[in-house]
């Protein structure tokens, strides 16, 4: 079913409007944790580009927390962050 993934991208749509149209006018980073995380695979391109899109648009950088490989290498810098022996590596991809 691909209902989570609709819901996901709705919701998404709808922060990304409010945030843009909120007066007065709210500055800074859009910050998502794990913004498509219902959206299969074969879809993450088309959630990769909408934020492409977005940032494009409204000249707004995005901050992403996100387990898929996918989108975390669509964003011009990505870092992964893993726990080795109890310290945390923060790795340029």
């Amino acid at each position: 079913s691909r209902g989570g993934g609709i819901v996901d991208i709705i919701s998404l749509a709808l922060r990304i409007a409010l945030l843009e149209t909120s007066r007065p006018a709210l500055d800074g980073p859009l910050i998502l944790d794990e913004p498509a995380k219902h959206v299969s695979q074969d879809y993450s391109h088309n959630v990769a580009e909408f934020l492409k899109l977005v940032v494009n648009t409204f000249e707004r950088q995005v901050i992403m927390v996100t387990h898929n490989s996918y989108l975390a290498d669509s964003g011009d810098k990505a870092f992964e962050v893993k726990i080795e022996s109890g310290v945390t590596q923060v790795i340029p991809r």
